[in-house]
This record gives C-alpha cells, sequence and structure tokens, in this order.
C-alpha cells in the first residue's frame, strides 16, 4: 500500500489517498463503537470526512493540538500526513498515544454506562446528581426533594469543566454542600432572594458551595481565582463558586 506523502485538501486529486483514508478511518471507527461517525467512500474531502478523521485521530490517541487544528481546519478541509498514517497505520503509534487512546475510550465507555443509568455527566466526576436539591437540615446526605432544572445543564457543564473537575483533579473527590435551591427550599434556610443557587432564574449560571478531600478553603479559594471562575466566596468550611457573568470574589 502507498504512504501518505502529502496532505489531502478540497482540492487534492489523490483519489486513492482520500478513499484509503475514508475506509481506514471508517474501519477504525467501527472497531471501537464508533460507527455512527463513518463517512461513504466517495473521494471527497469534505466537511463529513473531516470530522470522521478527528474522531477517528481522537480514538487513536491524537494530541488535542492535532484534534484542535482538524477542527479549525473544517472549512479549509485540509488533513495532514501524520494524522493520515495514524489513522491508516495505527501499529505504529507511539506508546503514549496508544494510552491516551486507550484512556479515552476507557472513559467513553463509563461516560455511555452513566447515561444508561439515567446518570447525566459534566465532566469526569461530576453530574446531575451532586447539583440536585438535598434536605441536609438533618446532616448527612439527605433527602431527594427537587431536581436541578434541564435549561441549566450547559451552564453545569462549563462550570465542571472550567472550575471543579481542575479541583477536583488537584484536591481530590468534592463534595457540594448546597447546590440547586428552588423557591421554596431557599426561604426556609433563609437564603438570598436572587441567590445564584436559584437556578430557575437563569440559565446561564449556577452556583454550588463545595468543599474537598485535601487543602484548605485557603488553597481552593485561590485555585479558583487562578482559573477564571468569576463568583468565588471563602468560607471557613469551604467556597461558594459559580460561573455569573459579572465577576465578584472574596476571600
Amino acid at each position: 500500500m502507498k504512504k501518505p506523502h502529502r496532505r489531502l485538501t478540497v482540492r487534492s486529486r489523490e483519489g486513492s489517498d482520500i478513499r484509503a483514508l475514508q475506509s481506514a478511518a471508517n474501519r477504525r471507527l467501527k472497531a471501537r463503537g464508533l460507527g455512527r461517525y463513518a463517512v461513504e467512500v466517495d473521494s471527497v474531502v469534505g466537511a463529513k470526512t473531516i470530522r470522521a478523521v478527528r474522531k477517528a485521530a481522537w480514538a487513536l490517541g491524537a494530541r488535542r493540538h492535532t484534534l484542535r487544528q482538524l477542527k479549525n481546519r473544517v472549512s479549509t478541509r485540509v488533513i495532514s500526513i501524520g494524522v493520515q498514517r495514524m489513522i491508516r497505520y495505527p501499529g505504529r503509534r507511539l506508546p503514549v498515544q496508544r494510552a491516551r487512546g486507550a484512556s479515552r475510550l476507557r472513559e467513553l465507555k463509563r461516560a455511555r454506562a452513566r447515561r444508561k443509568a439515567g446518570v447525566t455527566s459534566f465532566s469526569r466526576d461530576w453530574s446531575a446528581k451532586h447539583f440536585h436539591c438535598y434536605d441536609r437540615r438533618a446532616g448527612g446526605g439527605g433527602k431527594l426533594l427537587y431536581r436541578m432544572p434541564q435549561k441549566n445543564y450547559p451552564a453545569a457543564r462549563r462550570h465542571c469543566r472550567k472550575t471543579l473537575q481542575p479541583l477536583t483533579n488537584l484536591y481530590g473527590q468534592g463534595y457540594v454542600l448546597s447546590g440547586y435551591r428552588p423557591k421554596p427550599y431557599n426561604v426556609s434556610i433563609k437564603g438570598a432572594r436572587y441567590s445564584y443557587h436559584r437556578y430557575e432564574l437563569r440559565s446561564y449560571a449556577i452556583a454550588a458551595d463545595v468543599r474537598f478531600k485535601h487543602g484548605s478553603p485557603k488553597a481552593w479559594y485561590d485555585y479558583a481565582v487562578l482559573l477564571g471562575t468569576t463568583g468565588v466566596i471563602k468560607y471557613s468550611w469551604g467556597i461558594h463558586c459559580d460561573n455569573r457573568k459579572g465577576r465578584y470574589q472574596r476571600g
């Protein structure tokens, strides 16, 4: 088989190379349970082919920088030689690429299992269940009272990926002391009337009072500020963090 020797673009005339790449990408995707990204073998470097190549490269362990380049080149439709070789000859990957790809597929499998079980995941260690409203007034885990509104899921996903997951990676398991507070519950605990814990008031932001297995409130606060979290307040028991539009940091 002829090795890739030039990058492929929308104007490439190397029809055989394009077909070989499309076929190889389809095989890699189907073997890894990603068959829905497979494309028609038509010798055209279109947006669908770029998407399939990018997903196959992701599953095979390509670096994030490489994946970003492919994403940014959807309009120009350029596929580098390195990406072609990775997909057509996966046996020649570096050990670090193999390990990276295997890790991604394991996480994908876990995420699918969580979705099948009805758990909405926002990041590796955070899901919707962490932000539901529980009656913790008697101590302990508490009884589930209200589920967080689904309209806040995008904001929760952004908040977890930008702030809570990095904090968890550094300081260990995180615990939400107070997440969603609908009006009745917020009134019962004498919370602020327009608190960011009242998710139903705004869809673009959520708030959570959290603590972590290791570290101190000061360390958590400092790191949250470093991460660019817009709303952070330090307390003796932990920190309040939210992703409001303005900036409010009190430590």
